[in-house]
């Protein structure tokens, strides 16, 4: 019975038409399956479907595997894991992460389908496409790629900011599509900021070369620069810039350094995942100060040391106002 209600709700995930509580079961089931059911489950479903995977190399299905059981076995006795189970865990990502969820756009007997990860307001995750390239997802964020993914091309799209460490292919470009922009490189690490609702995008480079352009403008960064975006896709700015500190919410972290007040409260909403107005705001007013585990009323009051302000907190509604 447990086998059946685990194929059935896998079945209704793949053909999206699962709702939010049989979601929530089927993470339960997921996660206390053994790997002979998650096996047979997927093995039926797949010759049902013909479920077109995205290529993956031997050897990055390996350093994949190794990936994922360092962090499950954090949390859990050390078992053996077959590749379906792996598999499995690239296809449903609710194994590796409670904060994202995957869905599919169309049906498994197309050609072609789209398989897309978000990381909810306020959360976090990291995932591993099929070529290997390890990418994480800020708060708010949305990634897609196709199925034929690493079998045509290496090509991803971006809604929100994530950091990419691109495995390297020679042959083949990795092009990252984001607000208008497209980002392409071989085999790198970098940043990417490009949420709708902000008034610039922007591009980092850790390590190795990209490519940024569109229609009009095309840049190439060195290793420590960064390139500005505006709404408006005109007037580019390249400069050096410390990508480690832009990278830093990677690891859980924020930093700000003389960052103006309507950027912080900008970056605190999407980091606790809450809508903050502030009232009697002062444009010349700005922060320092580093963002580890402390929760947002520890931040607010941190706040209210360096410039007085009155807050409440109601819910997901933060209200501000400075003195």
């Amino acid at each position: 019975m447990k086998n059946n209600l685990l194929q059935v709700l896998l079945r209704r995930f793949f053909s999206a038409r699962i709702s939010p509580a049989e979601y929530t079961v089927l993470k339960s089931e997921v996660q206390k399956a053994t790997d002979e059911a998650m096996d047979s489950a997927l093995d039926i479903l797949w010759k049902e479907q013909n479920l077109q995977i995205p290529v993956m190399d031997d050897a990055v299905k390996f350093r994949v595997l190794n990936n994922i059981q360092n962090q499950i076995t954090d949390n859990k006795p050390s078992h053996n894991f077959s590749w379906t189970r792996i598999a499995a865990t690239i296809l449903i990502p609710l194994l590796v992460s409670a904060a994202s969820f995957y869905y599919f756009s169309g049906k498994f007997n197309r050609q072609e389908d789209v398989f897309t990860v978000f990381a909810e307001r306020g959360q976090k995750t990291q995932i591993f496409l099929p070529d290997g390239t390890q990418v994480w997802l800020n708060s708010d964020s949305y990634l897609s790629y196709s199925s034929v993914f690493n079998r045509d091309n290496r090509e991803v799209t971006l809604k929100g900011e994530a950091f990419f460490d691109v495995t390297k292919d020679d042959e083949h470009s990795f092009t990252v599509k984001a607000e208008g922009i497209n980002i392409v490189v071989h085999g790198t690490a970098f940043n990417v900021s490009a949420y709708p609702d902000e008034e610039m995008a922007t591009v980092s480079l850790l390590r190795g070369a990209v490519t940024v352009e569109n229609a009009v403008e095309r840049v190439q960064l060195e290793p420590g620069q960064q390139v500005q975006i505006p709404r408006d896709r005109q007037s580019w700015k390249l400069f050096p810039c410390d990508v480690e500190m832009e990278c830093l919410w990677t690891q859980n972290m924020l930093r700000f350094e003389n960052t103006p007040a309507v950027e912080v409260f900008a970056k605190l909403e999407k980091w606790y995942g809450v809508n903050i107005h502030v009232e009697n705001s002062d444009s010349s007013v700005k922060y320092g100060f580093v963002l580890k585990s402390e929760s947002l009323r520890e931040i607010l009051d941190l706040i209210n040391r360096i410039t007085a302000i009155d807050y409440q907190i109601n819910g997901e509604e933060v209200n501000i106002r400075y003195k």
